[in-house]
């Protein structure tokens, strides 16, 4: 975790080094960019069941919300997991099953969203799950 949070800072510091270097080259003003652009990792919690003696110790995803998506990473391959958003009152607002396969991902569009906080949920036939919340 603390390896990929260096990253991130890493990453942030030479996207501000690089935008202050062309805003000063070029004279041009940066008001539109926003840290909404930027994107920003949704923390998940619980587990899965994997069916077996021992549960996956890692959660097997990593999700990161920009402007205007959903990213979501798969680090292990699974079967039949369901991926559902919610928004504050309960509706489910996106809906499906995959079946992941380790590199892939899954984009969900969220342009257009109504502002507020929503709860991301993966789940699987064997019980548990892994979830985390957002704010648009």
């Amino acid at each position: 975790m603390n390896a990929k949070l260096i990253f991130v800072f890493f990453a942030i510091y030479c996207s501000v080094v690089s935008i202050t270097i062309f805003a000063n080259s070029s004279k041009v003003s940066l008001k539109n960019i926003t840290s909404s652009d930027i994107k920003e990792e949704v923390l998940l919690a619980g587990r899965l069941e994997t069916g077996m003696i021992k549960s996956l110790s890692i959660i097997p995803f990593e999700v990161w919300k920009s402007s205007t998506s959903i990213d979501v990473s798969y680090l292990k391959n699974l079967s039949n997991i369901t991926v559902e958003i919610k928004d504050e009152t309960g509706q489910t607002i996106y809906h499906s099953v995959v079946n992941p396969v380790s590199g892939q991902q899954l984009l969900i569009d969220i342009q257009g969203w109504a502002t507020g906080t929503y709860t991301i949920t993966f789940s699987n036939e064997t019980g548990g799950c892994v979830y985390g919340t957002f704010t648009i």
